[in-house]
Order: C-alpha cells, then structure tokens, then sequence
C-alpha cells in the first residue's frame, strides 16, 4: 500500500542568496480507487543558525476510479427476483451499499405482502471488501396474487457509503403476470317478438374497471 519514495538525499547548498535546491519524490500509480493523499515535508538544516522551521505538503491526486452496476431482472409473480451487484476496481477499504426499490408500475411493501403490493421493497444494506470483481447479490420476493394486472416493474438504484464509488447505475425489475381472466356469453334462444336475455359472465379479477363491446353480426 505505499504511495510514494520517502528517501530523500540531503540537499547541499553553497550559501548563496537566493539560491534554490529540488528534490523529487516518485509516486506509485496503482490501481486502487483511494482518494487524493498526503504527506508532509520538514527540513533539518545542518548550521544551527539557519531557520528550517517551514513545511511543506505534497499531494498525490487520484488518477483511479471504481463504479457499481446492476443489471435488469424479469420473473413470474410469487418468485424471487435475484439481482447482482458488481464492483468494477480495487477500493482501498470496505464500504456498504443501499439500495433503493421504487415503485413504477409494481406496488411496494413490507413483507408480509398483502394485495395490492407486488413486491417487498425492503433490502438490506450490501457489504463490500473493495475488491475489484466483487459481487453480491439481493434477491426481491413478490407476491402470487389472483389478480389480471399484466407485467408490472420497480426501479433500483443504489448508494455507496464511500463517496469516491460511482453508483449512478439503475436497474429495473419486471414481475410477470401469471394469471388470467375471461369474459363468457351463454347461447339464447327465445320466440320471436320476444327478447332474447343474454348474460356475459366474467371469472376472475382485474386489477381495474373495463369496459366490453358486443357486437351481433347476421348469420341467418
């Protein structure tokens, strides 16, 4: 984990006004995402008469970064969204992940679910090494309703606690419908002059009000 050459050769002066002496420190370019880092200097003059009090600070900037993704999950309703996290490049310590599930089309809730919530929209928090390749995993529950709804999606967005980590990244979650619905219309038959009552029956619930055309065509 060294940053930079701490060896410096003493620095000889001939005692002239004015006169100036460099030294140069090397750096290691690593590829370690840890911020801008210091250190200090001090002087030590070998004549007891001359000031060496002043200090100076050198600053290595980083050149590195390191960034969270995560990818777009689809399963059925009353299954187990998996989702994966991934750290891209070396962190210098450990940091955690927050994330985030937020509602689209999908209803959130705490669990246990209950209609009209679709998922559970509690995740702990991801605890990373700050090893590049890193990944963990999260997986979001759902509830298996009975109800016509169609697919349905969250978001997911996360928050690292360093905050050198990249975590723009979003994903989004898609819950498949598993269930359906139909309209029926009994045959009917009746005396002319008469009216012939026909009744449309519907078997199974939908997650709003519509509406249903009936159209009679000529057969006969």
């Amino acid at each position: 984990p060294e940053d930079y050459n701490d060896v410096v050769a003493a620095l000889n002066f001939a005692g002239t006004a004015g006169e100036t002496q460099q030294s140069t420190v090397s750096t290691l370019d690593d590829a370690v995402l840890e911020g801008n880092e210091t250190f200090s200097v001090s002087l030590s003059a070998s004549d007891p008469l001359v000031t060496d009090s002043d200090t100076g600070t050198g600053t290595i900037t980083d050149n590195d970064g390191a960034a969270l993704t995560v990818g777009d999950v689809s399963a059925a309703e009353g299954s187990g969204l998996v989702f994966t996290v991934m750290l891209d490049n070396d962190v210098a310590g450990p940091f955690s992940v927050s994330v985030t599930l937020s509602d689209v089309s999908a209803t959130g809730g705490a669990l246990p679910l209950a209609s009209p919530e679709d998922f559970n929209n509690v995740v702990a928090p991801l605890n990373f090494a700050g090893t590049a390749g890193e990944s963990l995993q999260f997986t979001v529950s759902t509830l298996d309703d009975a109800v016509l709804e169609g697919s349905e999606s969250f978001s997911v967005s996360l928050s690292s606690s360093d905050p050198l980590v990249t975590d723009t990244d979003t994903a989004i979650g898609t819950i498949t419908d598993d269930d359906s619905a139909a309209v029926t219309v009994d045959s009917v038959s009746a005396a002319e002059g008469g009216g012939l009552l026909f009744t449309v029956t519907f078997n199974n619930a939908v997650a709003g009000a519509f509406s249903v055309n009936v159209t009679l065509t000529d057969v006969s």
